[in-house]
């Protein structure tokens, strides 16, 4: 696909956390409609999406996030990187990234920084790779 661009981000690169290793694969479509497409091979049915976090159940990829190069914005990226750390810190906490609820060790801020670590590595590499301008 042209225009497609696929990276990969450690959410623990930065911290002390518990367990090492964990990545995340982000995924850039050059369009809205192709983000859209992918979404829809990948089982899900929602029609509107601009972006969307996908859990793994297992290992220490833990997930994938997808963006459209159209709709790239902070809010966007927050939301999506909220999903992602989600997953992380419950892989963190219980070595799967599918529990529900969270298990708060430190009044939220492990949390905190596993959003922070990810929209980092998320944001910076849009830089790198000419897909932000800011």
């Amino acid at each position: 696909m042209s225009g497609f661009i696929k990276f990969i981000i450690r959410p623990d690169k930065k911290g002390k956390w518990k367990r090492k290793g964990a990545y995340i694969v982000v995924n850039v479509f050059p369009t809205l409609k192709s983000l859209q497409h992918a979404e829809k091979k990948m089982g899900y049915k929602e029609s509107d999406t601009t972006a969307f976090w996908h859990s793994n159940r297992t290992g220490k990829c833990i997930g994938l996030l997808a963006f459209s190069r159209s709709c790239l914005g902070g809010a966007i990226v927050s939301h999506e990187a909220t999903h992602a750390a989600l997953a992380f810190v419950s892989w963190q906490l219980t070595g799967k990234t599918y529990g529900q609820e969270i298990i708060w060790d430190d009044d939220g801020e492990c949390f905190a920084l596993a959003v922070g670590n990810i929209v980092r590595e998320i944001m910076s590499k849009f830089y790198k790779l000419k897909i932000w301008k800011y």
